[in-house]
């Protein structure tokens, strides 16, 4: 007997665990089903299996069996609302928040987006979304993870295209969970209750910057970097253990500030020759980068310190608040999304703490680091509009060794780091 039968097209995407966010397709079996695409006049055996496959995996339909699917040449997949049930473990964010990948999408895959996040934060095994097109469900599903690291539970997802009888496509969605649900809403009311905690003592008046600057501060120093700890590419290592990598930096600070009402999105990338990950954010309506991991001396290393006794600064501002040209003298974009080009300023640290020298200035710096030592800090930074600046600043207090004209009296050597790649200067007080 002839029966309808539905073709069906599948692949995998998941992501790696390396130091950033990187999607891969590998195909489900040893012949790669990324592309398979034909036509099937007669169910064979081997199809009834498929599609008792199919109906195992979630994709059942309702009221009948695999075989009667195939026979009605149609399999349906349960929905949220049919399929397995559950609160989900994401919780509402500041009210003011906007989800910057999610304003970038035209209206179809805005759609999608929002199947795919309605999908994952029920938990809901497989869902059918409104496109055949997997480039579409591919973007969308980034850049639901691009806007919201409290969804740590899933690694990737399963796709398949099915071609019912009538000729029409369709395509369904399978998100693979690293917890199961009890598990992952037990995990985000624990780190609910610790941010609960960083929340409260974050400083109540100030603008966007102090708040970006408190909590880049906190994920710094509240976090070791640990290459292979557990949970790395999510904030659960870092709310949970305090260990983590670029992916679980870059998430953990953008949780914060989205539950502060501060516009965030994780952007990845490369830098230094792997794989990486920081932050987008609007800081005081203008778009700017940071870089948590960056940020932390203790993952740079001393390798570049003249004069090294074995003390770093806690922490590098380097990279906190910066423009696009700026980062980009050291990091590559990979996005789903188009970004914005950043070129505001005044909100960068070194702007901020009046350390950015447009060209030589006795009396700043004098007053840079006095500030040093009046704050009691381990250490001073200064930055330099251009080359010229640079190489005077390091002319007159290296060469010349004017800077013991700014450390304390009794100070008989001094340690300093140089970064000639984006004119910093760095002196231990």
């Amino acid at each position: 007997m002839k029966r309808a039968v539905l073709l069906l097209t599948a692949c995998l995407v998941f992501l790696t665990a390396g130091c950033s966010d990187q999607f891969v397709r590998d195909g489900l079996d040893k012949a790669s089903l990324d592309d398979l695409t034909s036509s099937i006049e007669e169910v064979t055996d081997d199809a009834i299996r498929a599609a008792q496959k199919i109906a195992e995996d979630g994709g059942k339909a309702k009221g009948g069996s695999a075989e009667e699917a195939a026979e009605a040449g149609s399999t349906e997949t349960a929905d949220a609302s049919e399929g397995q049930k559950g609160t989900g473990a994401s919780l509402p964010l500041h009210p003011s928040v906007t989800y910057y990948a999610y304003s970038t999408l035209d209206q179809t895959h805005k759609t999608v987006y929002d199947e795919v996040y309605a999908c994952i934060t029920s938990h809901t095994e497989t869902t059918e979304v409104s496109t055949i097109d997997s480039d579409v469900l591919d973007t969308a599903f980034e850049a639901v993870l691009m806007d919201h690291p409290e969804i740590f539970y899933t690694s990737g997802y399963s796709h398949e295209k099915r071609k019912e009888g009538n000729g029409e496509w369709r395509q369904f969605i399978s998100p693979v969970y690293d917890y199961a649900q009890e598990v992952a809403l037990d995990r985000m009311e624990r780190i609910e209750r610790k941010i609960d905690g960083i929340l409260a003592d974050a400083p109540k008046e100030g603008d966007d910057y102090d708040t970006i600057r408190y909590f880049y501060e906190y994920v710094i120093t509240h976090t070791d970097y640990v290459s292979d700890c557990p949970d790395n590419q999510n904030i659960c290592s870092v709310f949970l253990d305090g260990q983590s990598v670029c992916s679980g930096y870059a998430r953990a600070l953008q949780y914060l500030l989205q539950r502060s009402g501060i516009e965030a999105s994780e952007v990845s990338g490369n830098a230094a020759g792997e794989t990486h990950a920081w932050v987008l954010v609007k800081s005081d309506g203008d778009y700017y980068y940071v870089d948590p991991t960056w940020g932390d001396d203790s993952y740079a290393g001393a390798a570049n310190i003249a004069g090294f006794d074995g003390t770093i600064p806690e922490i590098s501002y380097s990279y906190l608040l910066v423009s696009t040209e700026e980062i980009s003298k050291t990091h590559s974009f990979r996005s789903p999304v188009k970004l914005p080009d950043c070129t505001a300023t005044k909100d960068n640290y070194y702007v901020r703490e009046n350390a950015f020298f447009a060209s030589p200035d006795e009396e700043k710096l004098r007053a840079l680091f006095a500030k040093g030592y009046s704050e009691g800090r381990s250490c001073v930074e200064l930055k330099c509009a251009d080359l010229a600046t640079y190489n005077y600043f390091k002319e007159k207090l290296l060469t010349d060794q004017a800077v013991f004209d700014y450390l304390a009296p009794d100070r008989k050597n001094v340690t300093y780091g140089e970064n000639p790649k984006l004119f910093t200067l760095t002196f231990w007080l």
